[in-house]
């Protein structure tokens, strides 16, 4: 589900990037492949489903960088 959330959020921006390389091929791809199959109106072969949808990769890193944003902004105002 964390291919859904939204890029330009900047909370998410961060967080990506900050993911390794592969981690975002790889993100970019489930994209571009959902995209295509919705267009299609198809459905994902079995053999192609071999990634978990809901092993979160954005969300668990989403705290650690609300809290270096927060600490940043506290920073700039001293």
């Amino acid at each position: 589900m964390d291919d859904c959330l939204n890029e330009y959020e900047p909370v998410v921006a961060e967080v990506l990037k900050k993911l390794p390389k592969e981690e975002l091929i790889m993100r970019e791809k489930r994209i571009k492949r959902a995209f295509d199959i919705s267009i299609k109106k198809t459905e994902l072969h079995p053999d192609h489903q071999d990634y978990d949808v809901w092993r979160p990769y954005i969300t668990s890193r989403i705290n650690a960088v609300q809290k270096q944003m927060a600490d940043e902004k506290l920073y700039q105002r001293d």
